[in-house]
Formats: C-alpha cells, structure tokens, sequence
C-alpha cells in the first residue's frame, strides 16, 4: 500500500519591487510600477494529486501585514484595509491577489492623487509579507512556505500650483466703473 507524500515548495521566497510615480533626487523621472507577480513553484510525487495554495498565516481585516518606513527611520504598521471577494488582501498601498488553483500572484500598486501610495516620500518605503503554503486534495501540507516580500519605494512629487478666483482691476477705477480722483 502506498502512502501520501506531502507536496514540496520549489522557491522559498520572492520579492516584489515597486516604485511610486515620481522625481529621484537628481529630478529624473521615475516612471512607477503598477504591477509585479510571481508565483510559488510546488510539486507532488503522488500521482493525480490536486494542489492548493493558501495563505498559511490567518489574514483578516485590521491584521498587521508589514510596515511604513519614512526616510528619516519612523516605522508605522501597515494593516489589512479589507479581504476582497476573491481572497485578495486589500491594504492602502495596493491589493495582492492569490491564485489558489495555480499557485500564481500578483500585486497591483493602488496610487491615485492624495492616497497612501501618493503621499509616500523619496526614501519612504512600504514593505508587506505574504507566506504561502500549499496542500495537496489529502490535505498534507508542505513543510515549507513561500515568503512573498512587497517593497514599494517612494518617490519626489513634482510641486504643482492653479489658480482660481484671481480678480484684476485697473488703478484709479472704483468698483461699478467710477473714476477716482
């Protein structure tokens, strides 16, 4: 009679390196990163076994998933803003997503004017931690995990003024067009 091996994680670990929209020091563009993914490598000797990947640590909302480091050396924790429908885990800085059939993950940067992406410094930087497990359809786990790091680096904001509400009047005219004397 043969016996369930336990599935296997190839790659122990992975990092995903983002950059807000913005300025370097030296006031060169930098374009920003939308967009960075990966995906655990997993394998199982038994024939016919289904994998599934799962996050091995319980994530909820208001759980601590990494933290905001300023450049002058501050930290603040980062936490969980809400879990999506699909099991995404939704934070201020953006969204990373689990695919459970293929062990595939991607992490999209939420950066819009005035958000939390946006008001990050040159020198500022976000670090969030994913570990990733998987079973195979017997329920035997791997022994190992995959440890997801998400690293956003800040960037300069190019300063930006409007205006609005400007009224110009001529010297010696009163309001209502009447001459000063």
């Amino acid at each position: 009679n043969g016996s369930n091996d336990k599935p296997e994680i190839a790659n122990t670990e992975n990092t995903l390196t983002l950059w807000e929209t913005g300025v370097d020091a030296d006031n060169k563009d930098i374009a920003g990163t939308n967009l960075s993914k990966g995906k655990v490598n997993a394998d199982d000797v038994d024939a016919n076994d289904k994998l599934t990947y799962f996050f091995s640590n319980e994530i909820k909302q208001g759980s601590v998933i990494g933290s905001l480091t300023l450049a002058d050396g501050t930290k603040a924790d980062i936490t969980v803003k809400s879990i999506g429908s699909n099991g995404e885990i939704v934070t201020d800085y953006g969204t990373f997503h689990l695919n459970t059939a293929t062990g595939e993950y991607t992490f999209t940067k939420t950066e819009s004017t005035g958000n939390a992406t946006d008001k990050l410094q040159l020198g500022d930087t976000v670090e969030l931690d994913f570990t990733i497990s998987v079973k195979d359809s017997h329920g035997a786990s791997a022994d190992s995990t995959h440890d997801v790091k998400v690293v956003i680096n800040g960037s300069n904001d190019r300063p930006w003024a409007s205006m609005q509400g400007i009224t110009v009047k001529e010297a010696g005219v009163h309001d209502g067009n009447t001459a000063t004397s």
